[in-house]
């Protein structure tokens, strides 16, 4: 196979838990041959588990395939869309995959993968390492003609197929597409490409999914919203949890008594692995208002705590103290207290929460009010909870949802959100993190309703 590639063939290889950022292209044959031997795959192969999450989904075996699924397809539709910031041009995706998967053809996430092959002209080539056998799944062969790529299924020998990959990418025409009547029905619609000029094999897409009206609906509610800057409690999210030199900070906004804004504060020891003297005990917090009232003062210990301020500017005053309270650092924070109390929609910061064990899970679930994870690095092992509260008029009716983004603001999946018993208004993501490959990710969370439309971000790494 690899010698079908030109001197200036450009190749990488991605497992489904790589994230884009580490891909790595390369001209060295040798060094890729070498490491395609070493691929081996786990189809059926449960035991032993490779993390914490792997664990609990053996007790619901069906999970398993499920959330392997899951991750396959995500990563098949985030390569899709790195390749096509890489440069125009045809593109493509070698999958070697069995397609065993018990999920059928034609489901919303493989119709994900399929959009984004066509819209960042990326072409799937299914391959199915098992040679001659049964007729080939259908959802590979689904893949490869969606996109304009071929189905290397049902044989011994690939390596001439695998030649024309190349010579498919050398040689191409790009066609515009206009559809009678733009159908807006969310269905598939057959495209078939023919040429005059005889012994000439065409090899294209075979149709396209046209968009279906709500999907419209929320693209021209994107379109109107795109630009906007970031709500204040957006922005501190996206600072929440930034290595200081002594201590990780979070800083929260949420709605109070009487007009007023609660304001929470959580911090602990950065773990750097300093000199032992050289450690925060202590953290002096001083709040004071645009009008020069201060709204609070004490001297934490590592924990949280909430007071109330009015909606405006406030100047937060710290000072970080060692175990003998000799101050260790001082910094000023400005930030944006938001007004909960308007009519308009509002969301308030969300609150992470993370659980490495299942009994540490089962003691968050029963806190409401646990204290907040002020980092934003999560491995794979572990689970994590969002929790948030929609705020304004029509709140009680309004559309709460979440999505999985990318670091660029590319969509991955649609994240459960469901309503906390008991506390309205208030909401909760539980997202493992199992399926979730490493890099730097994005949590969108958004609310809408009569007429308006929320969002609020939370950033994440996973790093392991």
């Amino acid at each position: 196979m690899l010698n079908g590639f030109g001197p200036r063939d450009l190749v990488a290889l991605m497992d489904p838990l790589m994230p884009t950022d580490a891909i790595r292209f390369t001209r060295d044959r040798r060094a890729l041959a070498d490491t395609i031997h070493m691929l081996t795959g786990r189809r059926g192969v449960y035991t032993p588990a490779r993390s914490v999450m792997e664990e609990e989904l053996l007790r619901r075996p069906r999970d398993v395939e499920r959330v392997r699924y899951e991750v396959t397809m995500t990563a098949l539709k985030a390569a899709s869309v790195f390749l096509g910031t890489l440069r125009e041009g045809r593109k493509s995706i070698v999958f070697v995959s069995e397609g065993a998967w018990r999920m059928g053809t034609g489901t919303p996430l493989q119709r994900e993968v399929i959009q984004a092959a066509n819209e960042h002209n990326t072409a799937i080539y299914p391959m199915d390492p098992r040679g001659l056998g049964p007729r080939p799944p259908e959802m590979l062969m689904e893949l490869a003609s969606s996109t304009g790529g071929e189905a290397l299924v049902n044989t011994n020998s690939p390596a001439r197929r695998l030649r024309q990959i190349v010579k498919h990418a050398s040689a191409y025409y790009l066609l515009g597409y206009s559809a009678q009547g733009g159908p807006a029905d969310g269905r598939f619609h057959k495209v078939r490409v023919r040429v005059k000029r005889p012994d000439l094999e065409v090899r294209a897409r075979s149709g396209y999914w046209a968009p279906s009206v709500a999907e419209l609906t929320r693209a021209s509610v994107a379109a109107a919203t795109q630009g906007r800057p970031l709500a204040p409690d957006a922005r501190a999210a996206i600072a929440a949890g930034s290595a200081r030199r002594s201590i990780d900070l979070w800083v929260g906004s949420a709605r109070g008594a009487d007009g007023l804004t609660a304001v929470t504060l959580a911090w602990a020891p950065h773990q750097n692995g300093r000199d032992a003297d050289l450690q925060a005990s202590g953290l002096d917090v001083t709040a004071v208002g645009a009008d020069g009232h201060q709204y609070f003062q004490s001297r934490l210990q590592e924990g949280k705590v909430s007071f109330n301020a009015p909606p405006g500017l406030l100047q937060l005053k710290l000072a970080v103290l060692d175990g003998d309270g000799a101050v260790l650092e001082r910094d000023v924070r400005r930030i944006s207290v938001p007004n909960f109390f308007a009519d308009h929609l509002a969301v308030s910061s969300p609150i992470l929460l993370r659980a490495r064990t299942a009994m540490e899970l089962k003691s968050l679930l029963a806190n409401p009010d646990a204290t907040p994870f002020i980092g934003r690095e999560f491995r794979r092992t572990e689970r994590l909870l969002v929790r948030f509260e929609v705020y304004g008029v029509g709140a009680e009716t309004a559309t709460v949802s979440a999505r999985l983004m990318t670091r660029g603001g590319g969509h991955l999946v649609a994240l459960p959100v469901s309503p906390i018993a008991n506390r309205p208004g208030r909401y909760q993501i539980d997202l493992p993190l199992g399926a979730t490959a490493r890099g730097e990710f994005m949590i969108a969370i958004e609310a809408s309703g009569t007429g308006e439309q929320v969002q609020s971000i939370v950033p994440l790494r996973i790093v392991g």
